[in-house]
């Protein structure tokens, strides 16, 4: 047999030996955290990678918390299982962390029969074992599973901190379904449901409501990166390297996802820096199936194409920054990292003291002015009616006093001269990991929060500016202001002085003990808005959920709200929501 100058079998040999050496060695280091108990973040990543600096990234340590990692069998409420659900806890689920919870994992024992050998006598444990290898259950590997784990905790993490916000799977899977006729979108939905309990009967977890969560979907992309990096020995750090990541393990991607790759020169060149070998392509099919199971499941050709053009680039985007990396997300074309923001809200919670003027200063100046509109939403959610309240307004105030920061926020000012209606284009808006980028005063009109308002007015926010959201598609899915959430509040005070007008699917909400409370904030924090204006009479141009555009001033449309929620006879028939 001839072979050709460009194959060195030798070599070749020689390379598939380091990788499944790595392989091996990260099984190993896992092992020896399990043993340990657990380790400090850099501890795992170091087990994933071999080093706590993938190749290729700008690491800036993050803070080094530490997990612990425990049996299943340990984890609290496991003891008051019954037997039923110990025995199928035990032998369908690899591991776990539990909701809210940064500082554990906890792993099936079964993953590491040599220390559970050590331990007492546990009868349950030993049948379970017992009745598993009758069943065919085969050894798991405990780096993929721990791995896993491990990138929820980190997803945990950003939640403690009031900061992330929680996609579902729905938010891709409906894409594009509310444009399609009745029928079209009745079959699509029942062709998804007998998918789900075709899996469900099969004893297997369902598309919609499991994998195509994000979190999921991010912590099983990050088990396939960390097995691909025993191979590559770096991260991808740009798209076109992701997608070839992904295609290489693989992920299908969509014919021009696919075209690109082969035809342009980054393509090739990513498609070769990125090869995997058959042995970590089969290890990580069963991770690559659930995306495309997640693909066809979705069914229409654009949101397949808004899964690899904007919604796996803005997961992997994350993941860079939960290893440390300082662009993160930036890599992807998706905005500034927000890591600053995020310790910020953390350095706030950290007591209850109230802080001084300078060190409010301080923590705002640390804030990147893209975040700064994801930061005053989380903190007026998450903070509002906590011991930490104070501490977040003196660094709100301060943040609204930064001259790049009101030019971000408030593209079209009340105080300048210019063309009004501007949409609001926050590139982080584009991230569907976070939903908390609408603008500040309409979070804080609709939270009743007249303290923000009055801050946010004094800085220059104009009520009638838009913010637009979009889809997995970047097509838009609704425009909104300020000014629209007086004629919602409009609506609900009608609403309150007449149920009767009151549609059914409305009234759960309407009935709730604390919805009149809760309009009435609304109203203070409206009357707040328009005695904080600097030219309440000024025109602007406006946007009616339904289309259609006018020019009113911020004094006339409260004055109408006003009317329209007035009780018969006064109510004027002309206007209407």
């Amino acid at each position: 047999m001839t072979v050709g100058p460009e194959i060195n079998l030798t070599a070749e040999w020689q390379r598939t030996q380091d990788i499944n050496q790595r392989l091996m060695d990260r099984n190993r280091r896992w092992d020896e955290l399990y043993q340990a108990g657990g380790g400090k973040v850099s501890d795992f990543l170091r087990a994933d990678f071999g080093t706590e600096d993938p190749a290729g990234l700008q690491i800036d340590p993050t803070p080094d918390q530490t997990i612990a990692i425990k049996s299943m069998i340990e984890a609290p409420g496991y003891k008051d299982y019954s037997l039923l659900d110990k025995f199928i806890t035990f032998h369908y689920i690899s591991g776990f962390v539990i909701e809210d919870r940064d500082d554990a994992i906890y792993l099936n024992p079964r993953l590491f029969p040599a220390r559970e050998r050590q331990k007492s006598f546990d009868p349950v444990r030993y049948t379970n074992a017992a009745l598993g290898h009758l069943l065919g259950h085969k050894t798991l590997e405990v780096s993929d599973t721990a791995s896993h784990e491990f990138a929820h905790t980190r997803q945990h993490h950003i939640e403690k901190g009031g900061w992330r916000g929680k996609p579902s799977g729905n938010d891709i899977l409906q894409a594009g379904l509310s444009e399609k006729p009745t029928i079209a979108r009745y079959w699509r939905e029942a062709n998804r449901f007998i998918k789900d309990i075709s899996a469900l009967l099969k004893q297997r977890f369902p598309v919609d409501g499991y994998f195509a969560e994000t979190k999921e979907m991010q912590a099983r992309m990050h088990e396939m990166l960390a097995v691909g990096y025993a191979q590559w020995q770096k991260l991808p750090t740009t798209r076109t390297e992701l997608w070839a990541a992904l295609s290489n393990m693989g992920v299908e991607p969509t014919e021009a996802i696919r075209k690109q790759l082969e035809e342009s020169e980054d393509g090739k060149k990513a498609l070769a820096d990125f090869a995997v070998t058959p042995a970590i392509a089969a290890r990580v099919a069963h991770v690559a199936s659930t995306f495309n199971n997640i693909a066809s499941h979705v069914g229409e050709a654009d949101v397949k194409e808004g899964l690899w053009v904007s919604h796996y680039p803005a997961l992997y985007g994350e993941l860079l920054e939960f290893y440390g990396d300082g662009p993160g997300r930036a890599r992807m074309g998706l905005g500034q990292n927000p890591r600053a923001a995020i310790e910020a809200v953390r350095t706030i919670r950290s007591n209850e003291t109230e802080m001084s003027e300078s060190e409010a200063t301080q923590i705002a100046a640390s804030i990147p002015p893209a975040s700064a509109a994801p930061f005053l939403n989380k903190v007026m959610m998450t903070l509002r009616h906590s011991p930490y309240n104070a501490r977040a307004m003196q660094v709100s105030q301060a943040l609204l006093t930064r001259e790049d920061v009101r030019q971000e926020m408030f593209r079209d000012r009340l105080n300048e001269s210019g063309s009004d209606g501007i949409f609001y284009g926050n590139q982080v808006a584009r991230n569907y990991l976070d939903t908390d980028n609408t603008l500040p005063l309409s979070s804080a009109l609709n939270l009743g929060n007249t303290e923000m308002v009055r801050i946010i007015m004094k800085a220059g926010a104009n009520p009638f500016q838009r913010y637009l959201d979009v889809d997995i598609r970047d097509k838009p899915l609704f425009s909104s202001s300020a000014a629209q959430v007086v004629l919602s509040w409009a609506k609900d005070m009608d609403y309150l002085a007449d149920p009767t007008r009151v549609p059914k699917t409305e009234r759960e909400r309407v009935s709730d003990p604390g919805f009149r409370e809760w309009v009435e904030a609304r109203g203070k924090a409206i009357e707040t808005m328009l005695e904080s204006s600097p030219d309440p009479d000024r025109t602007h141009p406006f946007v009616h959920t339904d289309g259609t555009r006018e020019q009113v001033s911020l004094r006339e449309l409260v004055d109408r709200a006003k009317r329209m929620s007035a009780p018969d006879p006064e109510r004027p028939q002309e206007y209407e929501l």
